[in-house]
């Protein structure tokens, strides 16, 4: 059971039409099983977090990087103390403001494959390795500083990055599609 009673979901997108909300923001919102709010990127400022218990950064279509021009705005999440989550564009994010890059892949990486748990100590030790995820993504980020990566994929070595000392993960696909069960196990790891 999460100690968490409120969330901040940021829809990435660019666009906030039904169709954008339905594929990545409500799955999200269902998953965490808290009240949650929901800010477009472009609106999102530090103030507006202070609150909420929990912030969830949300993916986007496969060809839109327009959240990319946001990241600068984004340098204040080091100084957050509070969980943060980023899903596929969310853990661009989070990568650019912690020191991170992100590049394109040389193929997109898009419909289920494994993922290989490679270090244990997270929300995740119960898993059996692999894992099948749900991927929609063309770019792949570069470790950010204090941060480590706990599983990769054949086509990905950061699946899913962890800050060292804080609760913040990112990962790389989009468990609202297939892996809702990560969001709430990583509210309880994120709790203690």
């Amino acid at each position: 059971m999460s100690p968490f009673h409120s969330a901040l979901v940021v829809n990435c997108c660019q666009n906030d039409d039904v169709l954008t909300q339905r594929e990545f923001i409500w799955p999200i919102q269902r998953a965490l099983g808290v009240p949650s709010k929901v800010v477009l990127l472009k609106k999102l400022n530090e103030k507006m977090t202070k609150e909420f218990d929990v912030i969830v950064f949300s993916g986007c279509q496969l060809k839109d990087n327009a959240y990319l021009k946001q990241a600068s705005k984004l340098t204040w999440l080091t100084r957050l103390v509070k969980p943060i989550l980023g899903v596929c564009a969310g853990q661009h994010l989070i990568a650019l403001a912690f020191g991170g890059k992100v590049k394109p892949m040389k193929q997109p990486s898009i419909g289920v494959h494994p993922i290989h748990i490679i270090k244990k100590s997270t929300f995740l030790d119960s898993y059996i390795s692999p894992i099948n995820v749900y991927a929609l993504h063309s770019h792949i980020v570069s470790l950010p500083n204090n941060f480590t990566f706990i599983a990769k994929s054949t086509n990905n070595p950061t699946e899913i990055i962890v800050h060292e000392s804080k609760p913040i993960v990112g990962f790389a696909f989009h468990p609202e599609v297939l892996n809702k069960r990560f969001f709430a196990a990583f509210l309880e790891w994120a709790g203690k």
